[in-house]
């Protein structure tokens, strides 16, 4: 394979009905405001004959766009579940599988790459922070550490940090390249892209946010559902409260196969 490009998702641990894939496609456009509509951060330039794979493609919207801009490569998304259209460029195609872990995937991707070939992993942190101290104490933030504990009771990492660097230089890639990108959330910055990028993030958390918790609330935490119904309403105010300057970040990191 002569380039891979790899974005890790949770699917698994969240629904797959239209309103998860409608969040799923805003939470795609908020990162490409994020990171000025760039599809990619690894070098993409000489297509003919190259290939793609997407792992974890959701709604297969980012296979698309990259099918029409380089129509010269042949670009695979591969995902748990079939929601992806069937209207799709020539040059792109879904398949249905479950995926190993992401350690896994990283040492297949080195495996299965050709000398020079390309993996970039894209992935969010799932946990929200503030650098002026006022998400502290608040709902937002107790939802936001739960849900965090409650996936790790399910083995699942929800705020990947450093650790996608870490599996591709023990992978044995090299030209390793890491950078974070900072998501607002909700319209309190004073920064134009950035009240943009928060509108997005704000609208695709609200929308999924019992389909985020339900699961992990009720059955790994043991929550009542009417307990987490209360604390869903006071996370919903906090989200509305734009004295609370909420973040998470995005992680991109790419890296090249030894060789030539």
């Amino acid at each position: 394979m002569g380039v891979a490009i790899m974005l890790s998702v949770m699917v698994p641990m969240f629904p797959n009905d239209e309103d998860e894939q409608d969040r799923m496609d805003i939470q795609h456009e908020m990162y490409m405001r994020a990171c000025d509509h760039r599809l990619h951060f690894a070098p993409f330039d000489d297509t003919k004959g190259k290939k793609v794979f997407d792992v974890g493609t959701g709604t297969g919207i980012w296979c698309i766009q990259m099918g029409d801009l380089f129509p010269e490569a042949e670009v695979l998304g591969n995902d748990l579940s079939p929601i992806q259209p069937a209207m799709v460029p020539q040059n792109v195609r879904f398949e249905v599988d479950d995926v190993e872990s992401r350690w896994m995937l990283v040492k297949q991707c080195y495996e299965n790459l050709r000398p020079s070939g390309i993996v970039e992993l894209q992935d969010g942190d799932f946990i929200w922070y503030s650098e002026d101290g006022s998400l502290k104490g608040t709902w937002l933030e107790k939802w936001s550490h739960d849900f965090v504990r409650a996936a790790q009771k399910v083995g699942r990492t929800v705020q990947p940090g450093p650790q996608p660097e870490t599996w591709i230089r023990e992978a044995g890639f090299e030209d390793i390249h890491h950078e974070k990108v900072q998501l607002p959330l909700g319209i309190w910055p004073k920064d134009k892209k950035m009240k943009d990028v928060g509108a997005f993030n704000l609208v695709q958390l609200k929308e999924g946010l019992e389909g985020f918790s339900l699961r992990l609330f009720t059955n790994i935490l043991g929550w009542a559902p009417e307990e987490l119904q209360v604390l869903l309403g006071e996370v919903r105010e906090d989200l509305a409260d734009r004295k609370i300057h909420a973040l998470n970040d995005m992680h991109i990191v790419w890296a090249r196969k030894p060789g030539a």
